[in-house]
């Protein structure tokens, strides 16, 4: 017998952050944001920039000038280990549309979270490029212990990992190409806006804050 892990609705407060309006677009922006500024060192450029794009859906218009790294989203999942069920406080919602007065007090459903998990491919003509872009990211953006990503689109702060990386050297138009993927997770969440906005207007604690939901395994 498993009871989903509930809220007391009084006591806990939210910093709603309005990440369903930008849900996937403001995390690509970050993503792309974070990662730049990678450069790598040669006999004829001692800071050759390594250039950052997107993949699918939107193949970015671009000169390919090696080395460069490419972002694709992979999947999105709901993360049910870190979902809870029931009403918080909300003690500031950028898209209420009624002022906050004194002396009320608004309450939403907890979010959906989600993680989004990302592969960034980086590709390179030169070994030493691959080398340095491997240590950069393993050393510097990704090295797999607190590590956080700003999202400026919506003012929070996710928590990012590194789940795996792997070569995948080849040959294109009889040339080797270096190749090194990345694959990273970003934690995020859907608020249920309905809700939301039905909820607003409540003056004091609902009458019923939480459901108790309990499953037989």
């Amino acid at each position: 017998m498993a009871t989903t892990p509930a809220l007391d609705a009084d006591n806990a407060t939210h910093l709603y952050c309005d990440i369903g309006e930008n849900f996937l677009f403001a995390e690509d922006e970050a993503l792309k944001a974070y990662l730049k500024g990678i450069t790598v060192a040669d006999d004829k450029n001692p800071a050759r920039p390594v250039g950052v794009w997107f993949a699918m859906p939107d193949m970015e218009v671009r000169d390919q000038s090696f080395p460069f790294m490419v972002i694709e989203l992979l999947s999105v999942v709901e993360a049910n280990d870190r979902e809870m069920r029931g009403l918080m406080k909300v003690i500031n919602d950028p898209g209420a549309t009624e002022p906050y007065l004194n002396g009320v007090v608004r309450y939403a459903m907890t979010p959906l979270p989600f993680n989004l998990v990302y592969q960034v491919a980086a590709y390179s003509r030169h070994p030493r490029h691959n080398r340095q872009i491997i240590a950069t990211m393993l050393s510097q953006k990704l090295p797999g212990r607190l590590l956080g990503l700003a999202v400026p689109g919506d003012g929070s702060k996710r928590t990012m990992e590194l789940l795996s990386w792997n070569s995948h050297d080849t040959v294109e138009g009889g040339r080797k190409l270096w190749a090194s993927v990345f694959t990273v997770q970003v934690t995020s969440e859907i608020s249920d806006v309905n809700t939301t906005s039905v909820l607003s207007q409540v003056v004091g604690p609902p009458a019923v804050l939480i459901n108790l939901i309990e499953e037989d395994f």
